[in-house]
C-alpha cells in the first residue's frame, strides 16, 4: 500500500503507536493492582520507573516473595520491552517509494536533425549501447529524455504511448536491387526486403548466380565492379529496404568506426519505423558490423576470433563463405571484383552475409558485411485520431531520404583492458528486441521528412514522494491503537483513582486530604522523608527488616 507521507508523518505516526502501546500496559497493570494481590501495586510502581528499576527489584527480591509475584514482574518487563519496540518492528516494514501520477497526454514535435548527405538520423535518438546493457531500457530512456521533449514541463515524466500490436506480415520475398528485379529470391513473401550490399562498388545483376541451399538458405555469386579509386576510403554497408503495397522502409547507415586490424567496425543497431497515411506501420531493425580480410585463405580464423565463434543459428552461413572464397577463382585486374553472399531467412528475420574481392599485389583482399536484419509489417488500422491536427501537407514517405530513426554503437566488453567482441546471438537478440519495443509503440511517434519533425504522443505522470507498507500493517497500527485508547479510557472510568496513579501522585493525594499541602510538585526531603512539609517516613517508622516489593519479610 502506498500512502502519499513523509518520513516524518510516519515517525509521529509510530510514536503514536509506542505511546499507545505503553499506556495500554500501564492500563493492564491497573487492573492488575485492583485483583492482582498485595504485589501488584508493587509492580505497577516499579513499572512506572523505568527498566533499571524493574531489572533491580527482580534479582534483588527475597526468596520469600511469592513466585507468583516475580514471574508478574517478569512478565511486566517483559510485554513493556515489547511494547517500546513495536514502533521499531512496524518500521520494518516501511520504506520510501515514489507513486508515479497520469495527468493526462501530451503530443510533441520534436525536430529532425538531418545530416549534410543522404542520410537521416535523430541524433537525440543515438547513443552507444554498453556491453550488457538492455537495449529496450536504453531505447525507452532517448525517447523520454526531455532534451527531446520541447515544451516538456521540469518535475514531470513522459513515456510514449504503448498499444497492443499484431503482426501482419511477416515472410518475405528478397531482392538485390530496388531498381530492377534482375535478381528477385520468391519466398512466400507477403513483402519484399530488399538488400542493398553497397559500398564503392556495383554488382553485374545480369551475371549472378543463385543456388537454393535449403528451404530458407541461398548462396550468390557474380561479378562487379569498382566505382571508387580510393578503395580504403569507403567501407561495404547493408542497406535493407521493408516494402509492400501499403508501406516502404529503410536503413542507411554508411558510418563505420575502425576498431582493429580485420575488424572494420563495431557492430552496429540502427532501428526506424514508417507511419503511412493510411495507418500502416512497418518496423525495421538492423544489427551489422564490417570486416575485412586480407588474405583468402584467413577468413574462416578471423570470423571465428572476430564474432567469438560461431553458433548454431549462422555457423553454415560463414561455412559456406569460406568454403567459397577458397574455390573460387578472384580476377587479378585492379577495377574487377566478384561479390558473393550468404543468406538466411524465416519470419521477421534475416541473415546476411556478403564479402567482395579486391585484387592487391601477390594477394586477393576481402571485405564484408555481417547483418542480421529484424523487420515486420503490423496490422493495418486506421491513424489514431490524436494525429489528426498533423500538417496535412506533411511527407510520410521516406522514398528520397534514407533514415535510420535510431543508431546504437554496440560497444565491446572489457576483460583486462582488452576488448571482447560481441557475440552473433547477442547481436540477434538485440535486433528482435529492439523491432519488438517499436511495434510496441503501434502508430506513436510520426516523421514528417517534408517540416523534418517528429511527433511523440505521451503519457505524462507526476511523481509522488511517499511510503509503501504491506496492506495489512496501517490497519493493524488502527486497531492496535484504537483497542488501546479504549483499553485506557476504561481504567480511568470504571477504576479508582489510587489504582491508576503513581505512588507519587497517591501520597500527594493522600497529604492533600490530611494536611492540606498544595498539589502536583512538592518539596521534597530525604532522610527522613518530607514531601510539602510532612514527614512520610522516617527511621523510626521503618520496620527492622521490609521486602523490596511490598510486604514484610
Amino acid at each position: 500500500m502506498f500512502l502519499p507521507i513523509s518520513i516524518f508523518i510516519l515517525n509521529v505516526i509510530l510514536a503514536v503507536l509506542q505511546f499507545s502501546l505503553l499506556s495500554a500496559v500501564a492500563a493492564i497493570l491497573a487492573i492488575y493492582s485492583r485483583f492482582g494481590g498485595e504485589y501488584a501495586n508493587s509492580i505497577r510502581w516499579i513499572q512506572q520507573y523505568g527498566y533499571m528499576e524493574m531489572f533491580s527489584s527482580l534479582f534483588r527480591s527475597s526468596r520469600r516473595v511469592p513466585a507468583y509475584a516475580k514471574f508478574a514482574l517478569l512478565i511486566t518487563i517483559i510485554v513493556t520491552i515489547a511494547a517500546s519496540l513495536a514502533d521499531k518492528g512496524a518500521a520494518v516494514f516501511v520504506h520510501s517509494s515514489i507513486q508515479l501520477k497520469n495527468v493526462g497526454t501530451f503530443l510533441a514535435t520534436s525536430p529532425q536533425f538531418v545530416q549534410a548527405s543522404e542520410q537521416e538520423r535523430f541524433s537525440g535518438w543515438s547513443g552507444s549501447l554498453r556491453y550488457g546493457d538492455d537495449i529496450v531500457r536504453s531505447m525507452a530512456l532517448l525517447i523520454n529524455d526531455t532534451t527531446n521533449i520541447p515544451g516538456a514541463v521540469p518535475g514531470q515524466f513522459y513515456e510514449p504511448l504503448a498499444s497492443p500490436y499484431n503482426v501482419g506480415c511477416q515472410q518475405f520475398d528478397i531482392g538485390f536491387d530496388n531498381d530492377t528485379e534482375l535478381v528477385r529470391i520468391r519466398n512466400n513473401g507477403c513483402a519484399t526486403m530488399e538488400l542493398i550490399f553497397d559500398g564503392p562498388f556495383y554488382t553485374d545483376f545480369t551475371g549472378i548466380q543463385v543456388r537454393n541451399v535449403s528451404k530458407g538458405r541461398w548462396s550468390l555469386s557474380g561479378p562487379g565492379a569498382l566505382t571508387e579509386t580510393s578503395f580504403s576510403s569507403s567501407k561495404p554497408f547493408m542497406q535493407p529496404i521493408l516494402s509492400s503495397e501499403r508501406v516502404s522502409c529503410r536503413i542507411l547507415d554508411k558510418s563505420w568506426v575502425v576498431l582493429a586490424t580485420g575488424v572494420s567496425s563495431l557492430p552496429k543497431t540502427s532501428s526506424t519505423r514508417c507511419v503511412t497515411k493510411n495507418g500502416t506501420v512497418a518496423v525495421l531493425t538492423q544489427t551489422a558490423t564490417a570486416f575485412n580480410v586480407f588474405q583468402k585463405e584467413d577468413f574462416g580464423n578471423i570470423t571465428t576470433g572476430m564474432f567469438d565463434g560461431h553458433d548454431s543459428q549462422v555457423s553454415d552461413l560463414f561455412d559456406a563463405m569460406d568454403a567459397s572464397i577458397k574455390s573460387t577463382t578472384f580476377p587479378t585486374s585492379p577495377s574487377n571484383l566478384t561479390v558473393l553472399m550468404e543468406i538466411k531467412s524465416d519470419a521477421q528475420y534475416l541473415d546476411f552475409l556478403g564479402c567482395y574481392s579486391h585484387p592487391q599485389l601477390n594477394s586477393t583482399e576481402l571485405n564484408c558485411v555481417y547483418s542480421h536484419i529484424h523487420g515486420f509489417i503490423l496490422e493495418q488500422q486506421d491513424l489514431d485520431p490524436v494525429f489528426d491536427g498533423l500538417p496535412k501537407s506533411m511527407d510520410y514517405t521516406a522514398l528520397s531520404v534514407f533514415g535510420s530513426l535510431m543508431v546504437f554503437q554496440n560497444l565491446p566488453n572489457l576483460i583486462n583492458g582488452s576488448p571482447q567482441l560481441i557475440p552473433m546471438a547477442t547481436m540477434r537478440d538485440i535486433s528482435a528486441k529492439a523491432s519488438q519495443y517499436q511495434a510496441s509503440l503501434g502508430q506513436n511517434y510520426v516523421s514528417d521528412y517534408g517540416a523534418n519533425a517528429i511527433y511523440t504522443q505521451y503519457t505524462v505522470t507526476t511523481a509522488k514522494q511517499g511510503i509503501e507498507m504491506p496492506d495489512w500493517l496501517p490497519w493493524t497500527i488502527v486497531g492496535l491503537v484504537g483497542g488501546c485508547v479504549l483499553l485506557c479510557l476504561g481504567t480511568f472510568v470504571f477504576l479508582d483513582g489510587q489504582y491508576t496513579s503513581s505512588l507519587y501522585s497517591l501520597i500527594g493525594h493522600q497529604l492533600a486530604t490530611e494536611y492540606e499541602t498544595p498539589r502536583g510538585l512538592m518539596k521534597a526531603k530525604l532522610n527522613p522523608v518530607i514531601l510539602g512539609g510532612v514527614p512520610v517516613a522516617s527511621r523510626a517508622y521503618i520496620p527492622e527488616k521490609t521486602a523490596l516489593i511490598g510486604g514484610r519479610v
